[in-house]
């Protein structure tokens, strides 16, 4: 049975959906105001923590280790895809943010409070923001410049 998407007065088709510029952006009905991409609850918190420390089993470690840490709710994320073979895990985490920041024209005053994450496992690199501006920016990144060799990305 195939996947349908619906969208709020009007129609789209599946290449709509899938091409590259779409922002996703919704609003969470609570938002911590005290949130620091570093905190984390621990177990003076009042709750059980999210997740075991200890993740048993060999899919459970494979699940655990895809996952991507707790980034702000309220902030607009990019997911870019490299093309042409190119392997987050073989790359600098630095070199390539510098190199998204640069090719979406986004200064360092601009991007100081973006958050770039690496998702070796699904080789994918998520783009955190609390700006719009900034997340339509890296939305429209086709291609990036690390060291001397040119890769094609989608976002």
């Amino acid at each position: 049975m195939p996947l349908e998407e619906m969208v709020f007065g009007e129609e789209i088709s599946r290449q709509e959906d899938e091409a590259s510029g779409w922002i996703v952006a919704h609003s969470r009905k609570k938002q911590r105001q005290d949130f620091t991409p570093g905190d984390s609850p621990g177990p003076s918190a009042g709750h059980r923590a999210a997740r075991p420390a200890h993740p048993k089993g060999p899919i459970n470690k494979l699940i655990a280790a895809s996952r991507l840490p707790r980034l702000p709710k309220d902030h607009y994320r990019v997911v870019v895809r490299p093309k042409g073979g190119m392997d987050v895990r073989k790359v600098s985490g630095i070199k390539v943010t510098q190199a998204l920041v640069m090719a979406a024209c986004l200064g360092p005053p601009q991007a100081e409070e973006d958050i770039v994450c690496a998702n070796e496992m699904q080789n994918i690199f998520v783009i955190s923001t609390p700006h719009a501006r900034n997340a339509e920016a890296y939305a429209k990144v086709k291609q990036i410049r690390v060291g001397e060799t040119l890769h094609e990305v989608s976002a």
